[in-house]
């Protein structure tokens, strides 16, 4: 092995996006560098700058490149970006750092056609990580018409093109590691993979969890933690709320998570529902301050359309909380047996569930023991421990086949 002793690995750790908050995958590159270096496997990041500050006293060597946020900004941001990018993956050939392993941490095109030419040019086997492989973007040529149609031919094109370039990238790496049982068989479906070069892993909870209290001393009656966005449902929360205000005119909601301008836009319905003193809207909370509104929550909510593990699901359990999430195939095929279900985009039949559980406490509490000790089951360490494992024995094959 490159590293400090046969039981060492040095892993050249991709996770090339513009900086935002804390979200799934951003949450899981940083733990994953953590626990790693706890292993005594040396990691080399390929990251933006604010992650690169997050991890300066984990790592030595490091790539930090200076990405803007580029989510719907002006194309000459964009173009920047993948100035930086070129820029960063040239120095890398220029002076090619020691290395075993190249792990792409998410799924994108970036982090994916980065991989793929620092292996094809070091020689070196490549893994990706992924969250979600989307299907709603795994298109032919045959389904140019109809996406011309709704989205433009350049936009068409563009994703066509994409879901092509990442099938074969992904065909061509050492392994792929989904992160739950859907999305392995999104990556079956959108990338003909065979199951058997798909390592199926899990996420832990993230948050800081301090005494649990029993649900009938917990003050928020109902909370949501995520993007404020359309595909988590966020925009459902008003209308729930205001259905269950109708029988509980003292129902307090919390949602956490969004910026100061997506606050500003769904302020306004809030106030056209006369729901001021009932939801409360909150801005992105650290882990700490996260961990805290979980304790003293009865029940969470998450109406999201897409999904493919929820690690804030996971979370909200390990601090007790009642789960209510949306009836999808993955959330249903993970948290069966300890969550409650509602029909996605149905803020009716979230204010039904939600209405028969705050009429339940004992219930509650059933519900919310049974939850923490299903948390209980997603450790990190032994997470991360596992997937070493198979980078190991991929290194050593590498390795044997170099030196026939």
């Amino acid at each position: 092995m490159t590293g400090q002793d046969k039981n060492s690995l040095v892993i050249l750790a991709s996770f090339i996006r513009p900086p935002g908050e804390a979200y799934g995958s951003e949450i899981r590159f940083l733990r994953t560098i953590k626990t790693l270096r706890e292993l005594n496997t040396q990691i080399i990041p390929i990251t933006n700058g604010r992650l690169v500050s997050k991890i300066t006293n984990l790592v030595k060597e490091r790539y930090a490149v200076p990405l803007l946020s580029a989510r719907n900004s002006e194309l000459s941001k964009r173009l920047l970006n993948y100035c930086y990018i070129i820029k960063t993956i040239t120095s890398i050939f220029i002076k090619p750092p020691k290395f075993d392993l190249i792990l792409a941490l998410d799924a994108n095109l970036t982090d994916m056609l980065t991989s793929l030419l620092i292996s094809q040019f070091l020689r070196k086997p490549f893994v990706i990580m992924v969250n979600l492989a989307r299907e709603d973007e795994s298109h032919n040529l045959k389904d140019l018409p109809r996406l011309a149609s709704e989205k433009g031919i350049v936009n068409a094109y563009l994703q066509i093109s994409s879901h092509l370039v990442k099938k074969f990238i992904a065909q061509r790496s050492a392994l792929v590691v989904a992160v739950g049982l859907a999305t392995k068989d999104q990556c079956i479906k959108c990338w003909q993979l065979s199951p058997s070069r798909i390592l199926v892993t899990n996420n832990g909870p993230n948050v800081f969890v301090g005494e649990i209290r029993p649900i009938k001393e917990r003050e928020i009656d109902v909370l949501y933690v995520g993007r404020f966005t359309k595909s988590k449902g966020v925009y459902l929360l008003p209308s729930i709320c205001a259905q269950l205000k109708e029988s509980n005119p003292n129902i307090k909601m919390v949602a956490v998570g969004g910026s100061a301008k997506d606050i500003a836009a769904m302020k306004e319905k809030v106030l056209e529902l006369s729901l001021l003193g009932n939801l409360e809207l909150r801005e992105y909370q650290s882990s700490i301050q996260l961990g805290k509104i979980m304790e003293n929550s009865k029940i969470f909510v998450n109406p999201s359309y897409r999904e493919t593990f929820s690690m804030v699901t996971l979370e909200a359990m390990s601090a007790g909380c009642v789960c209510v999430i949306s009836h999808i195939e993955s959330l249903r095929r993970l948290y069966s047996g300890v969550s409650l279900f509602a029909r996605a985009g149905d803020a009716s039949d979230f204010a039904r569930v939600i209405s028969s559980l705050l009429d339940s406490p004992n219930e509650m509490e059933r519900i919310s023991m049974r939850s923490r000790e299903f948390s209980k089951l997603f450790d990190w360490d032994r997470i991360i421990k596992r997937e070493l494992s198979v980078y190991k024995k991929i290194v050593y094959k590498n390795k044997k086949i170099i030196h026939k």
